[in-house]
């Protein structure tokens, strides 16, 4: 490798000519030395099996990134030759999408055996401390990039996405989110170029001008190309690359790895002290796209770029993709389940134990549940709420909201096995709830009794809990559920699963998604979601 700044020379002896500085290739062979047109070459800021990536500036002093393919590299010229169809098809839509990278120019050298293109430089990652930099506005292609010094050049450090993560583990959710809905942009015009990626990573994602884009692109190639199996272990879906679905799986990967700071591999297992995270509600919806998005089975994943990129945006909005998805597949199972219930019903007919008694209930089935008594809830706080409902007052919609969060548990708990709640007595709500709950300790047979309040204040809501064991009145469990209005649901099944883990009882996985349409069937009628 040249010294940083020393500009490569041509020689008319030969194609190339080292001069001087060590290699560093690790089979110790010198890299090739070409010229580029109206491009002084500076320093080698990146090398792979087949080229370098070089620090370059052009004749009007913009520095660019320039990219050298050589053909001895490859074991046969066609797979080079692919590299640069490839190079062809994406440089005339490389320009025509803002996170996209552009190519600014590609040009062959059959006397050197390579070819090269001319690309927008990244951002530099190197502290700003470490360099001088100017701002250029935009040259004629509209591209604004930072101009460095000459001493700036030597710790020039292409940003990219793996660069962050080295400094900051993992990246916070709306981030995450805003990296994915340009990368799941970037992805939908490639694909419907008919053009796919095959190796997104970290290190493939590179800032400029702070929007993230997809570099490398020197394995971008027609879908369906299955001439070869390339990208990176970890990052490949099990049938392998060169489809759309294939790059929705390796960006899910990627997704995975800057939102949780866990390595690829260990899909799906999320950090084990995620219960202390601040954003972990966050994080769990986050990860309801990942989980699609890498579904082992590609008809169980993501369609599409632009089907992953509105579940991206529906989660930039502030809504629940893990309720919605529950609700959908709560409608399936319940469409599958007709026939399967009527078939089990005749089953049970037909091989009914004859010798039990007509409505004799087994011995095993016989069990002590947990009764819960569920007490009006309350509103702790103002009642200054923005609803689409113009015909109610604020005083109107949270009385409403009270009522329906009350509704939500005494038909959502019963749910949870083992669990059976009384009737609603709303007129309760006017009574001191205190001497209610101790008079109901005496004069009811219910093990617990559950008291809620509510807390509305514009887009922001705040619902706690309370479960009192009767027979002594004491609390076993107080707790505050806080997000935006539209979280509503999600801090109800919150709540509902905190009552059970307090209880010892477990939510299946066909009672979960009961209740969540349940509480989504309840919160329909408010028009919060």
């Amino acid at each position: 490798m040249q010294p940083s700044g020393e500009i490569p020379k041509w020689n008319a002896a030969g194609p190339f000519v080292s001069t001087g500085g060590s290699s560093s290739r690790p089979d110790g062979v010198e890299p090739a030395r070409i010229t580029v047109p109206d491009y002084e070459l500076l320093r080698r800021i990146g090398a792979g099996a087949y080229g370098e990536v070089w620090l370059a500036r052009n004749v009007l002093g913009e520095f660019r990134a320039v990219k050298i393919i050589h053909r001895s590299r490859f074991s046969d010229a066609r797979p080079c030759e692919r590299e640069f169809e490839g190079i062809q098809r994406f440089e005339p839509i490389s320009r025509s999408h803002p996170s996209q990278l552009a190519i600014l120019h590609v040009g062959k050298n059959d006397a050197a055996g390579c070819f090269y293109y001319v690309m927008e430089l990244a951002d530099d990652a190197t502290p700003p401390v470490a360099a001088e930099v100017t701002r250029l506005t935009s040259n004629e292609r509209g591209i604004n990039q930072s101009l460095v010094t000459s001493a700036a050049t030597k710790e020039y450090i292409p940003r990219t996405l793996r660069s962050d993560l080295e400094q900051h583990t993992r990246l916070p959710i709306p981030d995450c989110i805003q990296i994915g809905l340009s990368l799941t942009t970037a992805l939908a015009h490639l694909h419907q170029h008919g053009l796919v990626h095959r190796d997104i990573k970290p290190s493939n994602v590179i800032f400029v001008n702070d929007v993230p884009k997809l570099g490398d692109i020197g394995l971008v190639t027609e879908a369906g190309d299955t001439h070869s199996i390339v990208g990176t272990e970890g990052y490949l879906p099990p049938e392998g690359p060169g489809t759309p679905q294939a790059d929705i799986f390796s960006l899910g990967k990627l997704l995975y790895e800057i939102s949780t700071g866990l390595d690829r591999r260990r899909f799906p297992e999320l950090p084990e002290d995620l219960r202390e995270w601040p954003d972990r509600r966050a994080v769990v919806e986050f990860n309801e796209i990942l989980l699609k998005a890498c579904a082992k089975d590609p008809e169980r994943r993501y369609q599409s770029a632009v089907e992953l990129g509105k579940d991206l945006e529906r989660l930039q909005r502030g809504k629940s993709v893990r309720t919605r998805r529950n609700f959908e597949q709560a409608l399936n199972l319940t469409k599958r389940a007709i026939p399967i219930a009527a078939l089990l019903a005749l089953l049970t007919l037909v091989f009914i134990n004859p010798r039990q008694k007509q409505g004799q209930i087994p011995v095993s089935a016989v069990k002590e549940r947990v009764s819960i008594f569920v007490l009006p809830f309350r509103n702790t706080g103002t009642n200054a709420v923005e609803n689409d409902r113009p015909w109610q007052n604020a005083t109107a919609y949270i009385d409403d909201l009270r009522g329906d969060l009350t509704d939500a548990f005494i038909d959502a708990l019963p749910l949870i096995h083992g669990v059976k709640t009384g009737p609603r007595k709303s007129g309760w709500v006017s009574l001191n709830e205190d001497e209610l709950r101790r008079s109901l300790a005496k004069t009811n047979t219910a093990s617990h009794i559950l008291t809620g309040q509510i807390s509305t204040t514009n887009d922001t809501i705040s619902l706690t809990v309370c479960l009192y064991e009767a027979r002594n009145d004491q609390p076993l469990l107080k707790e505050t559920f806080a997000g935006k209005t539209n979280d509503l649901i999600a801090l109800e099944r919150d709540s509902i699963e905190r009552i059970a883990d307090k209880l010892g009882l477990r939510i299946t996985e066909g009672a979960a998604q009961q209740i969540d349409q349940k509480l989504l069937n309840k919160i329909e009628t408010l028009r919060l979601t």
